[in-house]
């Protein structure tokens, strides 16, 4: 019995010696092999951008956009340049019944200064209007037609400039007190100047000299004007607080109306034209337009119907 328990014994020794010797060749843990060490994403330093110097604006960070490429950066606008102011522009003028060879100087004087100049002869051409190119009239005062007396005062009262020559004579003086007594409140007197003192004769004509009346645009700069006598000189009466006398005669100038300083020229606004009487067609002819100062007198005048002034 004791050596059937001694065999059963060395026989589980033996059992368990082979066991434990299996898991020594089979059950080994592998030591595990480091896999390739991932490669490391380099940080993108950014490009330094120059500092701006103090004349210099710094320009705005580019924002990237969702696929990686940078927005472009935007640009300040060009600095406008300075705009040149455009050249001064003159009116057009209508030289009505003036295109003579007496008034030639008129014409020459103004397409000098700058106004484009157009002569009209004839007897009731405007009777339906004045084209809409023309921002000043000149025209004598005897030339215009029973028609075309409220074509010329709706113009002026439209924003027109009328420079009107008086002529010697009760239809003239009709004619143009027929506009610019009910206009601007200026008349023509069916009377003669005549100055003993400051006349002198012009070539073959009789001539006197006028000075300015009042500080106006149109007596700017001047001294001394000649009229012409010859044919006969009519005065102006100015009714109170509506026109203005820019000139008159001497002290011992002279009319049955005026018996000192009778007003040789006038100028007044009305709606949004404006109006100047000169007294004598000659004012501005050929043969009296280059004394004293008469040619800077219309000069000035025509700047001041434009509005130039």
């Amino acid at each position: 019995m004791t050596k059937l328990v001694a065999l059963l014994v060395t026989i589980l020794l033996l059992t368990l010696t082979i066991g434990v010797l299996g898991c020594s060749d089979q059950d080994v843990i592998p030591t595990s092999t480091p896999g390739p060490t991932p490669t490391e994403t380099p940080t993108i330093q950014p490009t330094p951008q120059p500092t701006p110097s103090a004349n210099q604006t710094a320009s705005p960070t580019a924002t990237p956009i969702p696929d990686g490429t940078p927005a472009p950066t935007s640009t300040h606008p060009a600095t406008p340049t300075a705009t040149q102011a455009p050249a001064e522009s003159f009116p057009d003028v209508l030289l009505y019944n003036l295109s003579g060879p007496h008034h030639s100087a008129v014409l020459a004087a103004l397409e000098e200064k700058g106004y484009s100049v157009q002569p009209l002869e004839g007897y009731g051409e405007l009777d339906t209007g004045i084209p809409e190119q023309y921002g000043i009239l000149i025209a004598r005062s005897a030339s215009l037609s029973p028609e075309e007396v409220p074509v010329v005062m709706d113009w002026v009262e439209a924003g027109g400039g009328v420079l009107f020559l008086v002529e010697k004579g009760l239809t003239s003086v009709t004619i143009a007190n027929s506009v610019l007594t009910p206009l601007c409140g200026i008349q023509v007197n069916n009377d003669n100047v005549a100055d003993p003192e400051h006349r002198f004769p012009y070539g073959r004509q009789q001539a006197l000299s006028a000075t300015p009346a009042d500080e106006h645009p149109t007596t700017r700069n001047i001294s001394e004007l000649g009229f012409l006598t010859t044919d006969g000189l009519q005065s102006l009466t100015v009714a109170a607080g509506g026109a203005q006398v820019i000139v008159d005669g001497a002290q011992s100038a002279y009319s049955v109306i005026h018996p000192s300083n009778p007003p040789l020229a006038a100028a007044a606004e009305s709606g949004q034209g404006r109006v100047v009487v000169v007294s004598g067609v000659e004012t501005f002819s050929d043969g009296i337009v280059g004394y004293g100062d008469n040619l800077l007198f219309l000069e000035n005048i025509a700047s001041w119907l434009a509005r130039s002034t």
